[in-house]
Parts: structure tokens; C-alpha cells; sequence
């Protein structure tokens, strides 16, 4: 029995670590998921040869600022 327990509490240990490991995992994935599509919108405004501010939109430093 203290065999099994001992397991348990050493796989508890392990699920735990890895949980948190994807939990970062998870965080990076939406941060680059965050910074293409303010890539893919700077570039859109940039090909069609205008300015963001100009047209009135929020500009990339203020887009950053909200994330």
C-alpha cells in the first residue's frame, strides 16, 4: 500500500510540473498569436499605401499597449 501511495504522490508530482509547463506553453502560443496578427494588419495597411494613423485605426504602439 505505501508502495502505490508512494507512486501516486510521485506522479501527482510529475502531472503537476508538466501542467505547468504547458500552462507557458499555452501563454507563448497566444502572445505569437498576438504579435501576428499585429505583424499581418501592419503589413496589410502597408501594402495598401496608406497610414494607419491617417486612416483613422489605432496605431501599433497603442495596439501593443492593450495586449
Amino acid at each position: 500500500m505505501k508502495a502505490l501511495q508512494a507512486e501516486y504522490a510521485a506522479l501527482l508530482a510529475e502531472k503537476k510540473e508538466a501542467y505547468a509547463e504547458l500552462r507557458k506553453a499555452r501563454d507563448e502560443a497566444q502572445e505569437l498569436l498576438i504579435v501576428k496578427a499585429n505583424v499581418d494588419r501592419i503589413l496589410q495597411n502597408t501594402e495598401r499605401g496608406g497610414n494607419a494613423q491617417e486612416k483613422g485605426t489605432v496605431s501599433f504602439a497603442a495596439n501593443c499597449a492593450l495586449y
